[in-house]
């Protein structure tokens, strides 16, 4: 059974795949229930902490006498390596294995979720309005075709001016700061073409939306509001786990890659183009190990291939310290680490020739902007 688990310093929610009504469906529990706050609790590892708050969580599924688990995405708010590390530590202690769960960021549960509705609901455009305590996120997307393939792009905005933010804090009403309310999410739609418009945060549940943004928000195009949208879409991508990547769309929001990176290889004497990683997915999730023999080069040509058709680019890695070995008996490993959507580092080893040839300790890095 495939579950989405969204955690957010404050709140956390759990839903499971229903395979009958092929949608996700939340546990319900008690709103003073399992809330997660990210402190420091005396004696225990940040993992210890998460895994306590994943154990609880999942303990709901046991009373609803609902299976364990197979798959399981974890989508988070604040999507940074430290987090992502301390959440990976949890699920070894839970005795999952690397392949059975993942994590992805609250705008990738978005796209997950506004792009498994009917088509009518998102064939022209989607837009999220995200009402924080920090302000008003706004997130566009929409189905870009570029040489055979469906691009989901994403264009986002921050409005957090103090008004903004206090209404969102409970300091002020929607009703007293409507006028900027409504000129912030026209600027939002502005030139933009929507099927469908959602709203989540706890902004929103500052007391009924006035009318005039009811009618902004509403104009010839579908319109919902809740506060599980995040959860449900991170059960899509659990749901999606076991399927293989649709290799027609690419999602190209935040926190996904948008530029292959690819590199030549020969293979039985034919020359052929190795993609090392390609377009589409979580940075997260993207490192890469892989071993080659080479022959006499002083240089790895690196390929980058950014999705959007906007131009490829190459670039190299200079490897002239490995000593030059004839007969093709140099054996390297390259390693490819990302930290975030943008910028990657790579690694090659020398590791020698088995028992012919002893590894120099040779280890290069390079770092790249894509």
């Amino acid at each position: 059974m495939r579950f989405g688990i969204d955690i957010q310093n404050g709140s956390s929610q759990i839903c499971y795949f229903d395979e009958n009504k092929r949608e996700p469906v939340s546990v319900a529990f008690s709103p003073n229930q399992y809330i997660w706050k990210n402190e420091i609790v005396l004696g225990q590892t940040d993992a210890q902490m998460i895994a306590l708050h994943l154990t609880e969580l999942l303990s709901l599924v046991q009373k609803q006498l609902l299976p364990k688990p197979d798959k399981l995405c974890i989508t988070v708010d604040e999507f940074n390596k430290k987090f992502l590390e301390v959440i990976a530590e949890a699920m070894q202690l839970l005795g999952y294995a690397k392949d059975d769960w993942t994590a992805i960021s609250h705008e990738e549960s978005y796209a997950y979720y506004a792009f498994s509705q009917k088509k009518e609901l998102y064939m022209n455009g989607v837009m999220l309005l995200d009402y924080e305590s920090d302000g008003l996120h706004t997130h566009y997307m929409t189905i870009m075709k570029k040489n055979g393939l469906e691009i989901i792009p994403q264009e986002s905005h921050l409005f957090d001016s103090q008004e903004i933010k206090d209404a969102a804090q409970k300091k002020r009403t929607l009703e007293e700061i409507k006028e900027q309310l409504c000129a912030c999410i026209s600027e939002s739609f502005k030139d933009k073409v929507m099927s469908a418009v959602y709203l989540t945060g706890a902004g929103f549940e500052n007391g009924q939306l006035p009318k005039e943004l009811t009618h902004i928000i509403c104009a010839r195009k579908k319109a919902f509001a809740g506060q599980n949208i995040f959860v449900k879409g991170a059960c899509y991508c659990a749901f999606e786990m076991h399927k293989e990547q649709n290799q027609g769309r690419i999602l190209a929001c935040h926190n996904r890659i948008t530029t292959g990176i690819e590199l030549d290889i020969s293979e039985r004497g034919e020359t052929k183009r190795f993609r090392l990683v390609k377009p589409g997915i979580n940075w997260y999730r993207a490192e890469r190990s892989v071993e080659f023999i080479i022959e006499d080069m002083r240089k790895i040509p690196v390929f980058f291939r950014p999705c959007d058709g906007s131009g490829d680019y190459e670039d190299a890695i200079d490897i002239g310290e490995i000593p030059y070995r004839a007969g093709k008996m140099t054996r390297i490993r390259l390693d490819i680490i990302f930290d975030s959507d943008s910028r990657c580092k790579m690694t090659v080893t020398d590791l020698g020739f088995g028992d012919f040839v002893k590894a120099s300790g040779v280890v290069i890095e390079k770092e790249f902007n894509i």
